[in-house]
C-alpha cells in the first residue's frame, strides 16, 4: 500500500526557513556571517583600506544579507520557482546555489570599495570570493535543510481493495440526514454514496455518487457541523479546513507529514490534506488496506 516516490527527490519538502522568511533569513545570514568571520577569522580575512577588521567584516556581512534578501524577493515576485507548493529537495539545492553564487558576486564587487583594487580584477580573485561566500553562508542554509531532512521521503498510499460503489441500498448503510439552518432545506444520502464535501463561504458543496455519475448538492451548512453529523461514519473524515472526504473513495494519497494530495475515484482534481490532519488521515487510511 505504501510506495516511495522517486527516492524522495521530487517529493514535497519544507522550504528552507531563510528562503521562506526572507527578512528574518537575511538578518540571520548577516549576523551568522559576521560572528563567524570575527570569531574564527577564516580564509585570510583582513581589514580593508578604510575600516578596521570588525567593521570590514560587518560590511561584507551586511552586503551578504542584502543580496540574499534581494534575490529571494526577485524570485518570489517573478516566478513560481520558489513556490512552497512545488518545493522539493532539488529546488532547495538549486535555490541555495543561486543565492550563494549571487552573494559571492556581490562580495567580489564590494571588495573593490573596501580593499586595494590593483590586483583584484582577475578570475582567481573572483573564484576566491565565490569560495568564501559558499564556505561561510552555506552553513546556515544547510542547518535548516538538515533540520527537516527526515521529512524528505514522501510515501504513496494506494488502496488495495475495491472502491466503494454499492448499488444495493441495503448494502449502503443507514440513510444519513444532514440538518441545516434552513428548515425547508434537506440533504440525505447513503454513506457509501458520499464522495467529498468542500466548504465555500456559508455553503457546503457535497458531491455524491449517484446513478453512476458525480452529482453536486449545495446546502447552507458549515463544514464543522457537517463533520459532527458524520462523526459516526468512520470512513468519512475531515482532512482540511475546507474538505471532508470518504476514505473509501480515495484511490491514492501522495505526500508526507506536511500534507497529502488525494486522488479520488471519478474526480479529476486532487484534494488536499493539510499538515494538521495528515497524521490522522494516514493512520485511518492505512487501516482500509
Amino acid at each position: 500500500m505504501e510506495r516511495k516516490l522517486f527516492f524522495g527527490l521530487l517529493n514535497r519538502f519544507p522550504q528552507n526557513e531563510i528562503i521562506r522568511k526572507p527578512v528574518i533569513g537575511a538578518v540571520f545570514i548577516g549576523v551568522f556571517s559576521f560572528l563567524f568571520l570575527v570569531v574564527y577569522k577564516p580564509l585570510d580575512a583582513h581589514p580593508g583600506r578604510f575600516l578596521n577588521f570588525e567593521f570590514t567584516m560587518a560590511a561584507y556581512s551586511i552586503v551578504s544579507a542584502i543580496t540574499v534578501y534581494s534575490l529571494i524577493r526577485v524570485f518570489k515576485n517573478s516566478t513560481h520557482f520558489l513556490s512552497e507548493e512545488r518545493w522539493n529537495i532539488i529546488t532547495e539545492f538549486i535555490a541555495i546555489n543561486v543565492l550563494l553564487t549571487g552573494t559571492g558576486i556581490a562580495v567580489y564587487f564590494t571588495a573593490f570599495i573596501l580593499e586595494e583594487t590593483s590586483e583584484r580584477w582577475n578570475i582567481a580573485t573572483f573564484n576566491d570570493s565565490l569560495l568564501k561566500a559558499y564556505l561561510v553562508s552555506l552553513i546556515p542554509f544547510l542547518f535548516f535543510t538538515l533540520l527537516k531532512f527526515h521529512l524528505l521521503f514522501e510515501t504513496r498510499l494506494i488502496r488495495s481493495g475495491d472502491i466503494l460503489r454499492e448499488k444495493d441500498p441495503k448494502s449502503k448503510g443507514d440513510l444519513l440526514k444532514i440538518d441545516t439552518p434552513l428548515k425547508k432545506e434537506e440533504l440525505s444520502f447513503y454513506p457509501a454514496d458520499f464522495v467529498y464535501a468542500v466548504s465555500e463561504g456559508n455553503y457546503l458543496n457535497v458531491y455524491l455518487h449517484r446513478n453512476n455519475t458525480i452529482r453536486k448538492e449545495v446546502v447552507r451548512c458549515s463544514i464543522s457541523s457537517f463533520e459532527d453529523q458524520c462523526s459516526d461514519i468512520p470512513t468519512i473524515l475531515r482532512v482540511h479546513r475546507a474538505f471532508v472526504v470518504n476514505l473509501k473513495k480515495v484511490v491514492e494519497a501522495r505526500g508526507n507529514s506536511l500534507g497529502y494530495r488525494l486522488k479520488i475515484d471519478m474526480i479529476d482534481e486532487e484534494l488536499p490534506v493539510s499538515r494538521r490532519h495528515a497524521g490522522g488521515f494516514s493512520d485511518r487510511y492505512k487501516k482500509l488496506a
